[in-house]
Order: C-alpha cells, then structure tokens, then sequence
C-alpha cells in the first residue's frame, strides 16, 4: 500500500496524510507541534465501519451448548403451590396425598367412565431460550390398555396440543379411555398399565410466550386399576448464548473505558423529559401521568434517579435532564430526618429534590458515601441503587407455616423466634373470604384473627422481621409442628381449575416466571442475574488467560535477556 516515515517532531506533520479540507483532514504516524505523537490522528469525524479492538481484547466467549437452566421445577413433597384440577366427567379428579413419605399427584383408577385434568401454574418461557422441555417423574398402575394417561400443554388456554414425542419414557401404547362425555370410548396413545418414569418430553420449540401443562386421566367402564401418580414436575432450556465472536459496531478494550473521566469513578445516566427547571443533586421521580418531575413528598415510592452533575456514561437521545440510574453521584439531602451516615440509606424528603435518611420500610434512592451532619440542606455523595428499603432492629428474620382449622375464627402460633416488637408478615395460600388481623404478639407466641369462620383448612404462611436469632418449634393451638417448609398443602382435593385464559405478560419478561389463582406472579429464575455471573465468569477466565499469557512472556523475556548477559 503507501508507507510513510517522518523524522522529527513538532512541525504538525506526519508520515501519511491525507486532507478533503483544511479542517477535515487525518494522519498516520502524526506528530503535533508540542511533540505529541500519536499512530493516528484527526481533528475531524471519524467512522469505523467495522469492530475497534483497543488492545489485546480476548474474543468474548460463548456460552457452551448442553447447559440447561431450570425455568421451573416443583415436587410435591410439602405443597401443590399452583396445581389444580377439573373433572370433566365421572366420579375419579385428581388428589394431593403422600406414598411412601413422598408428595404426589394422583390419579385414582376407577371402573366407570371417567374423565379429569391435572393443570400445571403457567409458565413464562423467556424470548430467546431454547429446547425448552418438560421433565418429571411418575408411576402407573392402570388397566392395561384400557385406563391411561397423557400430557398437552396450551399457550392461549383454549388450544391444547398433546404431546407425543419423548427423549426419555414416551407411551408405552394405546388405551381405550373414555371421551370426553363419558359416552364411549376414545383411543390414544398414552401412559397405560404398569410402567414408570421419570420422563422427559421432546424439545417443544416455542418461547417468549406462557404455557401450562396438564395431564389429562381417562377410564373406560370395565376393570378398577390402582392409580397414576406424578412426583416431580419441571420446565428445562437453554439460555441464549452470551458472547461469539467479534461484531461489527462494537468496541472490545483489553481494560478499561473511560468516558467523561481518567478515573473509576462516575455513573451512568440517561436523559428524560422532567418538568419544570431541575439542577445537578435533585431527586427525579415518575408522576401518575407518566411524566417525570422533581420529588417534592416524602417517602416517595416512584423514585427513578438523580439529576447527574458530571455523568461519565449518557444513553439516549442528548436532550433533556440526565438522570443518573447507578454509579456515584453528589445528591441534595436534608437533615429533617436526622444526621446521615455514610452507609444509611436515602429516601426522598418533604423539601423539592432533597433526599433524607430513610428510617421505616420506604423506596429508597440509594446510599450515603459520607456523612452529612446538619439540620438544614447540603450535598453528600451517594451510590445510586433505586429499591425497596426493609429495615429491621436486629437483622434477623425467620418464618414458618401453619392451619387456621375449618371453623376456626383464631389461631394462637407459638415460635420462640418471635419477640414482642417482632412485625409479623402474613400470606394466606387460599382463599379466606373475611377479613383477618394480627393480635397480641408476644414473645415466642402470636394470634391470627379472622371475622367470620373458616371454611375450609387455610395454610398460611408467616415471615417474622426483627427476629430472636434462635428459632425452636413452631406450634399452634392444634399442635401442629414444621420446621423449614414454606408452605405446607393438606392432602385431599386439588383446589379446581377456573382460569383458562393466560396471565398478562410479566413485567420482566426476561424472567422466568409462573402464575396461577393460588400464587399470582412469582419469579422462578432471575435469568438476567444468571447472565450477569456467566459473563463475569467468563471475563474472569479471560482475565486469568491474559496474565497467564503475560507472566509466560515475562518469563520468556528474562530467559533471553539471561542468555543475552551470558553472550
């Protein structure tokens, strides 16, 4: 191609230069008239059409195939948590029970017509993931050829697809079941007379949507079986792969990036649209209308970020108030709630844009990094971490579960964990139809209230917030003990089915989720932080091979300079 070499520096020249004007113009080799040298130089634009490497950048790693990541995974040793049941027709549903000290599902066969479902919670599946499948462990023991069982799941709960493709345990045969009407008999392939799993299904090919499972039991009018029972349940696939090779666009840097500052320090702000003139430190919060202005109430729950003074890293569009989301800033604070330490988390306060000590359970902005000592206003740096702040006295927490008995308008709860200043958190896993209250909390004893009777036994579930840190027994009036379960189902009944239309979408669809009428929304897997250790593990190994690399050409260069001497 073309080589150029200067000699010399400070003549504002260089060994290559090419010029469209006076002022756009670029160099290679270049030196400036203070005697700056730099490879390339160009006070103008410039463009890569391609990756820049800033470095020596290892290529970013992907994620090897063949890692499964669980979406959901459930046995019923201590609770159904979000299964149901409908009995389409006959006398035989399905049941919640133990064998051999085992929760399961099951199934009883009968010797009439009979027709019912297992449905499994919904199940988010992520956009992106992939070879997603179902695993789960079972027995059977029904009429041969004539009682069985089989699997469908549906991703708008109106269009059911049975599956019948399984790397491990598919059906034996086909059964001669009943209908749906129990009239007559319908034929399918299905898990009949005596085999058991586990079983997994073959790869389903669907993501970025919900699904729910059921298996689904039939029976003709002839021979009484035993039962189909089902002892674990799953949801498997592989996430998308992090990393490959490197892409146009991007830039890979051996080190650090610093941007705004030669230090590592700084934050990471976007711009919004606020209303009204804000500066540098004010709290910016999301209004009901979805726009955005300065905090002016205390405790504010909408919290979103400060105004950044000298943000390091922007997003967006430049237009508007930069709004740090994370990183190091000078934040406005009051004193009404008391001296600030560095450490004690921020709230907003009852003055336009100024944060305060946070001391009850609130939303907070994040955390002092200095101490801030005054009754009136000031500045102090803090670290911006929006979330839900929970304090407790003592640091410990503890929890349990126990019945309110059908019946029963109160329950008396004995856990030497509780104190008499402990706050008791309540979750009902049923219905309860009245309204509740917690009463005289002592220490090691608590009593729920209820208006009117229960109906039926309610499981509840409890969480203690300044906790005594030893905890023993947990017993009620009914002497019933538990130890770590979370929740505890009482054998009988599946609760019935009586939703059949999906959920909306989660609020973090990136995140595997289930929901049903028992549980609502709850996170199965936070994908997003799996992500986040996968790559900080794979840069880690980077890091770890790129000093392995560096002390191998250490040691190669002393040997050298040793053989060099010895010349």
């Amino acid at each position: 191609g073309i080589y150029g070499y200067q000699i010399g520096t400070g003549n504002n020249s260089g060994g290559a230069v090419g010029a469209y004007s006076s002022s756009t113009w670029g160099g290679l080799g270049y030196s400036d008239v203070s005697g700056n040298r730099w490879g390339m130089y160009t006070p103008a634009n410039a463009k890569i059409e391609g990756y820049l490497l800033v470095g020596n950048p290892s290529a970013p790693a992907t994620n090897p195939a063949g890692q499964y990541t669980a979406l959901y995974s459930h046995s019923f040793d201590a609770a159904t948590v979000g299964w149901s049941q409908l009995l389409l027709c006959g006398a035989n549903t399905w049941y919640y029970g133990f064998s051999s000290n085992n929760g399961r599902l099951y199934w009883p066969d009968g010797a009439a017509f009979n027709r019912a479902m297992a449905y499994s919670p919904w199940i988010w599946l992520p956009d992106g993931i992939s070879d997603v499948h179902a695993d789960f462990n079972f027995s059977c023991t029904t009429e041969n050829n004539y009682d069985g069982v089989f699997l469908e799941y549906t991703t708008n709960g109106s269009t059911w697809t049975k599956i019948t493709a399984f790397d491990i345990g598919p059906y034996p045969d086909n059964a001669d079941g009943s209908n749906t009407s129990c009239s007559g008999t319908n034929n399918q392939s299905c898990w009949n007379g005596t085999v058991n799993g586990p079983s997994r299904t073959s790869a389903l090919g669907i993501s970025n949507t919900w699904i729910q499972f059921r298996f689904t039991s039939m029976s003709d009018n002839s021979t009484t079986g035993i039962d189909f029972s089902l002892y674990g349940f799953g949801v498997y696939c592989l996430l998308p792969s992090i990393g490959g090779a490197f892409a146009a666009g991007n830039i890979y840097a051996q080190n650090n990036v610093y941007a705004g500052s030669n230090v590592l320090l700084g934050d990471v702000a976007e711009y919004f649209d606020v209303e009204g003139g804000t500066e540098p430190g004010d709290i910016i919060a999301l209004k009901i209308n979805g726009r955005y202005s300065i905090s002016n109430i205390p405790y504010n729950p909408h919290l979103i970020g400060v105004h950044s003074t000298n943000p390091t890293v922007t997003l967006n569009t430049p237009s508007g108030t930069p709004v740090s989301l994370s990183g190091r800033v000078p934040v406005k604070v009051s004193g009404e709630n008391g001296f600030i330490r560095s450490g004690d988390f921020l709230t907003s306060s009852s003055v336009k844009g100024h944060a305060m000590k946070a001391d009850k359970s609130c939303f907070v902005i994040g955390r002092a990094l200095e101490n801030f000592e005054q009754n009136g206003q000031g500045k102090l740096i803090c670290i911006v971490e929006p979330g839900w702040y929970n304090p407790s006295s003592s640091g410990q927490n503890a929890g349990g579960s126990f019945f309110i008995k059908k019946g029963e308008v109160s329950e008396t709860i004995t856990d030497n964990a509780v104190l008499k200043d402990s706050r008791i958190f309540i979750t009902f896993r049923s219905r309860i139809g009245t309204d509740y209250w917690i009463d005289s909390v002592a220490d090691g004893t608590f009593i729920i209230r209820l208006d009117n009777p229960a109906e039926k036994d309610i499981p509840v579930d409890y969480f203690i917030d300044n906790a005594r840190l030893i905890s023993g027994d947990v017993k009620t009036s009914e002497v019933f003990k538990t130890s770590d379960v979370l929740t505890i189902s009482p054998p009988g009944l599946l609760p019935e089915n009586r939703n059949s239309a999906p959920p909306p979408s989660p609020l973090q669809p990136e995140n595997a989720w289930i929901w049903s009428d028992e549980t609502g929304f709850k996170m199965t897997k936070d994908i997003n932080t799996l992500k986040k250790e996968r790559e900080n593990y794979e840069r880690k190994m980077a890091e770890e091979l790129l000093n392995e690399q560096k002390e191998k050409e250490t040691e190669e260069k002393r040997l050298l300079e040793l053989r060099e001497k010895k010349k």
